[in-house]
């Protein structure tokens, strides 16, 4: 069920692009463009959803790590804390999904806004069809 999300970011960044080149006041290619952008959206959203359980195991697992550090250390906390979080393996994973995670929620989140920008766009070029027939 995983998708390869460098084949659906590289076809985002291309429709993306066709959307910027797009005939301003051809319906049929900007529905066709919302169509495409939609679909690639519900399949990163499925993959941020992946990064996002990721993410939540990684900070399990840093917490559990974090645990046991403080249980068998003998220094004190604070340093405890800072040389924990230094050395920590765990740490480290559990950051670059989270990193992970928002960078695509942020892609996410522009591919919406452009659909939601060409939904706008279509609205406003439908309406201007029918009052062009009603002259």
């Amino acid at each position: 069920m995983s998708r390869d999300l460098f084949i659906d970011m590289a076809k985002v960044d291309k429709l993306v692009g066709a959307v910027h080149s797009a005939p301003a006041n051809d319906i049929n290619t900007l529905l066709e463009l919302q169509m495409q952008l939609s679909v690639y959206g519900y399949y990163i959203a499925e993959h941020l959803g992946e990064l996002y359980y990721i993410y939540c195991i990684r900070e399990v697992d840093r917490k559990k790590e974090y645990g046991k550090y403080m249980k068998e250390t003998t220094e004190p906390i604070g340093k405890a804390k800072e040389m924990f979080y230094v050395d920590c393996d765990a740490y480290k994973k559990e950051k670059q999904s989270e990193v992970n995670y928002k960078r695509i929620k942020m892609v996410l989140e522009q591919i919406n806004s452009v659909v939601q920008m060409l939904s706008m766009k279509i609205s406003y070029l439908k309406k201007e069809l029918e009052s062009s027939k009603q002259i």
